[in-house]
């Protein structure tokens, strides 16, 4: 009975984890032809990635998640 209990609260955390994601920004460094700082803009089921410096959008993704994975698809480049 523990054990699914465990469970069931680690699977409800897990899930709340995620949609905290929903309209949320996170600023971050990535490296495309040097390092860039970015906003990542989340939305309901999609991410725009924006350059800080300007603005200017460099493209729009498409993210899943389930248990043991997160997923971010390249929808457009622009």
């Amino acid at each position: 009975m523990k054990k699914i209990a465990f469970l069931l609260l680690a699977s409800i955390a897990s899930s709340s984890v995620f949609a905290q994601l929903e309209n949320t920004r996170w600023k971050s460094t990535v490296t495309i032809d040097g390092p860039e700082n970015v906003l990542f803009d989340f939305k309901k089921d999609t991410v725009g990635l924006y350059r800080i410096a300007d603005n200017s959008m460099i493209e729009n993704m498409t993210y899943t998640h389930n248990d043991t994975s997160f997923i971010l698809k390249k929808v457009d480049l622009l």
